[in-house]
């Protein structure tokens, strides 16, 4: 099962990047997310020095194209190839997203697929931005997927979540009326003759995604249009005075029936994830009729950038035993580790944590607030007689801090890389230490990526926060980062002991080094 969804996250990486239509090869380290699993298909064991792959991208003709992987030098043998096949009528750096991705044969190699793949429109003013999917085809000489099922469960994120309340509110607030037909100031919504507090529409995640100033004054306005065509509603939520970020909303799809106008709908029932950037909801009108089922897509413009906006979360459901606060925390903290871009901070009182779109209510209500301005501290020096670096970040009474610098223990030898030379920090995030009573970690560690002197070099990072976590033990080897049942990056670590067993772990990250 790993592997399974590891093939089918992998093609996306390249469609985000948008990277498909010029020749290039790039270090493997460059894809974080082409998982260990992924390796030991190829080679059969860990043995090799996969850090040492590369990544090729070989357009081939104009509507396919070959990722390949090819081995260290100084062979040059390609090991695998995954090739794409688009429609003509889309370029591939038109692409935003590959999703869906579903064996199509029996038997191989090859091995084939299908999968589908967005493309945004920005269309001229005052027209919005659209979403168009199109069909792709696929086969791998070397990733078997014929026997892997796709149970996917998408699951509202937060931002999703804050979306659906607020279009809910908007509705309720129309009774029929119209009045949500154009631009509205949420300030002044009315709500059954009153006026609404709009702050308790506003969520961190909707300010975050907005890039929204916290002074006061700033006011967030929703606008609803049809200029998309005739069977399609276009919803715009942005601040005021803009802050550059706008959130578009595109409804295009109904069955059975088709309306031009959101002022139509009262109530929205069932709002849910139909994909990473997808949703659907049934819309039912002021006589408690359902008028149609509603599918939607959504994007992010970002001072004219635009990007795909993630309203779900999706994937092979997990084991009732790890859906628990402490394990939902392990992993909402490390995708909002896992989404910085650390090369922008120094100093390091500019990273503010909580202004993250990834900075989810599960987060907030565990974590203290922050107090502008931020009070963050970097210290270097020796702990005993080696260097470590420690990154304290401020959240008042909560101690919550991020240090390098590694031992390891086969060699008795210190690994150090300077914590202003990190690049990013790659979920999942591994608890370690001793546990609480509870069973509770308040530790963790996770690979990372520095910028030593022009070179990529993967190595470790250590954290501590306030934060109660546990890793899901139950399905060991689909939770540690790219493992499978024959091994993984941190197959020989012990979650349960806090301990981490020799000739395992800093043997296999500083090796990489």
């Amino acid at each position: 099962m790993p592997t399974c969804i590891s093939v089918a996250k992998f093609p996306n990486l390249f469609a985000t990047q948008q990277i498909l239509d010029v020749p290039s090869t790039s270090s493997i380290q460059d894809f974080p997310e082409f998982s260990q699993s992924l390796y030991e298909v190829i080679n059969g064991s860990l043995n090799a020095p996969y850090y040492e792959y590369q990544i090729q991208i070989v357009p081939v003709g104009g509507d396919d194209v070959d990722i390949n992987i090819v081995q260290p030098a100084p062979g040059t043998n390609v090991l695998c190839t995954i090739r794409l096949t688009k429609p003509s009528v889309v370029a591939w750096d038109d692409l935003s997203a590959i999703n869906n991705v579903q064996p199509s044969g029996v038997g191989g190699p090859p091995f084939y697929f299908t999968a589908n793949a967005d493309q945004i429109i920005t269309n001229t003013a005052p027209n919005p931005p659209t979403v168009v999917h199109h069909p792709l085809t696929g086969n791998s000489t070397c990733f078997d997927i014929d026997g892997c099922s796709f149970p996917e469960q998408c699951e509202l994120n937060d931002l999703g979540e804050s979306i659906k309340n607020l279009l809910g509110i908007i509705a309720a607030a129309n009774q029929g009326t119209g009045i949500v037909t154009g631009s509205i100031d949420l300030a002044t919504l009315p709500l059954n003759t009153s006026t609404l507090d709009y702050t308790a529409l506003i969520s961190n995640s909707i300010l975050n995604a907005l890039g929204a100033p916290t002074t006061a004054g700033t006011i967030i306005r929703y606008t609803s249009t049809t200029t998309t065509g005739p069977n399609a509603i276009h919803i715009q939520i942005e601040c005021v005075p803009s802050s550059g970020n706008v959130i578009h909303l595109d409804i295009d799809g109904f069955d059975p029936a088709t309306f031009t106008s959101y002022s139509n709908i009262v109530i929205l029932n069932d709002f849910n994830a139909a994909g990473q950037n997808s949703f659907t909801f049934n819309a039912v009108d002021v006589n408690n009729n359902t008028l149609a089922t509603c599918t939607g897509t959504s994007t992010l413009d970002i001072g004219g950038e635009l990007s795909m906006l993630p309203l779900g979360d999706c994937q092979v459901p997990g084991p009732i035993a790890c859906e628990t606060t402490e394990h939902n925390l392990l992993e909402d903290l490390g995708e909002l580790l896992g989404s910085v871009d650390y090369t922008q901070f120094g100093p390091w009182d500019n990273l503010n944590l909580t202004t993250s779109i990834n900075f989810t209510t599960l987060l907030d209500a565990h974590l203290p607030d922050v107090t502008l301005p931020l009070n963050n501290l970097l210290t270097t020096g020796l702990n005993g007689i080696n260097q470590v670096d420690t990154l304290f970040l401020d959240f008042d009474d909560c101690i919550f801090y991020l240090n390098t610098g590694v031992l390891d223990t086969n060699t008795s030898t210190w690994v150090y890389n300077p914590i202003e030379n990190l690049v990013s920090i790659n979920p999942p995030l591994i608890p370690v230490g001793v546990p609480d009573g509870a069973g509770n970690y308040y530790s963790f560690m996770a690979e990372a990526v520095y910028n030593i002197s022009g070179n990529m070099v993967t190595s470790v990072i250590y954290g501590t926060s306030c934060l109660p976590i546990k890793s899901c033990e139950t399905c060991p080897w689909d939770t540690l980062p790219g493992a499978s049942a024959g091994g993984g990056r941190f197959a020989n670590f012990s979650s349960s002991t806090g301990s981490m067993q020799t000739r395992s772990e800093f043997k296999r990250i500083t090796n990489i080094l």
